[in-house]
C-alpha cells in the first residue's frame, strides 16, 4: 500500500484506541520504530545467469566473469541492477533465542530417544555420525545445529513465472520435540531472486550465508 494509505489506516485505528496509545502515528515513525528491532537486510547484486554474485572483491564489476553478462539493466540513465540477492544476516536472530530465559534453556541439544523411535533429528544416523566425527563440538550441548531448507515459488500465483523466488530458511535443531520447526524458529536467510532456477548455482548464491556461518 502506499504511504498516504498507510497513514489513513493508522488514523482511523487511533480514532479507536485510548489517547495515551504506544502505536505509531504514521508510517516513518512505524519504520523507525521497526529499524529498532535491529533486523536488516542486506542488497547484493548477481549475475542474471547466476554465475557470481558482485559481492566482496567483486564488489565493484559491472560484466561477469563467467557469463560476460551486463551488472545493470541497459538504456538507464542510472544504474540498475539486473538481479538483486536479499541476505538477511541471521547471527542477531540466533541471540534473540538467548535473551529469553525460557527459550535459552530450550537451546540445549537433547539427547537420543530411548523409545527407539525417531523424534528428534538428534535420533538420527547423520546427527550420530556428526557426534563421533566432531568430538569437541558435540560435547557441549549449548552449541548451535542449524538445518537449512529452500523451495521455490511465485508470489503472484502460479502463472506469474517471472516473479519467481527461493527463499532460503534457517532453524536451530538444538530445540526440543514439539518446539523444533515452530513458524517462530524458522529464519528467513535468503530471498534468490528468479526467474530462472537457481540448480547448482545455489552454492554460489549461500556465500553470504556460508561466510556468516565461518564467522
Amino acid at each position: 500500500m502506499s504511504i498516504a494509505e498507510y497513514d489513513d489506516i493508522i488514523g482511523i485505528i487511533h480514532e479507536l484506541l485510548p489517547p495515551d496509545s504506544n502505536l505509531p502515528n504514521d508510517f516513518y515513525q512505524s519504520r523507525k520504530l521497526l529499524q529498532g528491532l535491529g533486523m536488516p537486510y542486506v542488497k547484493i547484486d548477481v549475475c542474471y545467469n547466476n554465475c557470481m554474485l558482485f559481492y566482496k572483491d567483486d564488489a565493484s564489476k559491472e560484466i561477469c566473469d563467467v557469463c560476460g553478462a551486463n551488472r545493470y539493466e541497459e538504456g538507464r540513465r542510472t544504474k540498475v541492477p539486473r538481479k538483486v540477492l536479499r541476505y538477511l544476516p541471521i547471527t542477531e536472530m540466533l541471540q534473540r533465542l538467548y535473551a529469553y530465559v525460557d527459550t535459552a534453556k530450550l537451546m540445549r541439544a537433547p539427547s537420543p530417544s530411548t523409545s527407539g523411535k525417531m523424534v528428534h533429528p538428534c535420533d538420527g544416523e547423520a546427527w550420530q555420525q556428526f557426534d563421533e566425527d566432531f568430538l569437541e563440538f558435540a560435547r557441549d550441548r549449548r552449541n548451535v545445529r542449524l538445518a537449512i531448507a529452500t523451495d521455490g515459488f511465485t508470489p503472484f500465483g502460479r502463472d506469474a513465472a517471472p516473479y519467481s523466488c527461493w527463499p532460503v530458511f534457517v532453524t536451530p535443531l538444538n530445540l526440543p520435540p514439539g518446539t523444533l520447526l515452530r513458524p517462530e524458529y524458522i529464519f528467513l536467510a535468503l530471498v534468490v531472486p528468479g526467474p530462472k532456477h537457481p540448480g547448482k548455482n545455489l552454492n554460489i548464491l549461500m556465500q553470504p550465508l556460508v561466510d556468516e556461518f565461518k564467522t
